[in-house]
């Protein structure tokens, strides 16, 4: 740092009062306390090598003006630079914006009592966005089930992404609608499960199995589909298909000529699979 004053020597002063000039300096910044240089007489430090106070001063004629360069060499500064570590965790919000911006202000006082503030703004770009859903769907019994027989399905539905997903509706046709959840949000890393039963079909045992899929639909950040579904399989018992014919007759003994014999045949399905088709003959038709 260097200082310049404009000095006037009056009068027979000793040159070693001449350092006066500095110490005035001095009260008036207490944070310049290091080493002091003098040079020039109006040239610059470039032109002029240092001199000492001595000499500097014994060249100023009594009753001339004349501009002293002082080079204070600063060594305490009473103003300190502040290092503030500002932790941030890095959630879902700032994920699901897709950048992080910080502005940080910092103010204080300076030794006239002047306000001194400035400010910095940062911008951290996040991760690109990648929504993602899974479906995990299991039944429970998988086999050899029958009609009537009840079937667990339990499905969950996962986060898999890093952002959050909201609004997300889960279907299933064979759950049912008291069964049907609210829509829900999932933020990344975290799942949801739902439990619900199925009462075998008939046509499910024609069919052999039951197979179907529960799908899970909500929206991103930005509103778009993000949608995920998964399949269980659960087979019925083996098919059996039986028929059983029952027939009577009504009278059975002590007909004659004329008389009317009624017949009565009943057709059952004794197996345990729907028989479709079914044609009745008999040898008097």
């Amino acid at each position: 740092m260097s200082v310049t004053f404009l000095v006037e020597r009056k009068g027979r002063i000793p040159v070693e009062g001449a350092p006066i000039v500095l110490w005035h300096f001095r009260e008036r910044h207490p944070a310049v306390v290091g080493a002091i240089e003098l040079c020039c007489l109006g040239e610059t430090w470039e032109d002029i090598p240092a001199v000492s106070i001595e000499n500097a001063f014994a060249a100023i004629r009594i009753g001339i003006l004349s501009d002293v360069e002082f080079r204070q060499i600063v060594t305490a500064v009473p103003y300190v630079s502040l290092q503030a570590r500002l932790v941030v965790g890095i959630d879902d919000v700032f994920v699901d914006a897709g950048k992080i911006v910080n502005k940080v202000t910092g103010e204080g006082k300076d030794p006239q009592g002047e306000t001194v503030t400035d400010d910095d703004e940062l911008t951290v770009t996040a991760e690109d966005a990648a929504a993602s859903l899974t479906v995990d769907k299991t039944a429970d019994p998988t086999s050899g089930v029958e009609k009537g027989a009840k079937v667990t399905y339990t499905v969950v539905v996962t986060n898999n992404g890093n952002v959050t997903v909201k609004d997300i509706g889960l279907t299933d046709p064979l759950m049912a609608e008291e069964d049907v959840p609210e829509a829900f949000t999932l933020a990344p890393g975290k799942d949801a499960t739902f439990t619900y039963e199925y009462e075998v079909t008939q046509a499910d045992v024609d069919a052999g199995v039951i197979n179907n899929t529960a799908t899970a639909a909500g929206k991103d950040p930005k509103g778009g589909d993000v949608t995920a579904s998964d399949s269980a399989e659960v087979t019925t018992v083996a098919a059996d298909a039986k028929l059983t014919v029952d027939k009577s007759a009504d009278p059975v003994a002590n007909v004659k000529v004329g008389d009317t014999v009624t017949y009565t045949v009943v057709v059952t399905n004794s197996g345990n699979v729907t028989v479709n088709g079914i044609a009745l003959s008999d040898t008097l038709v």
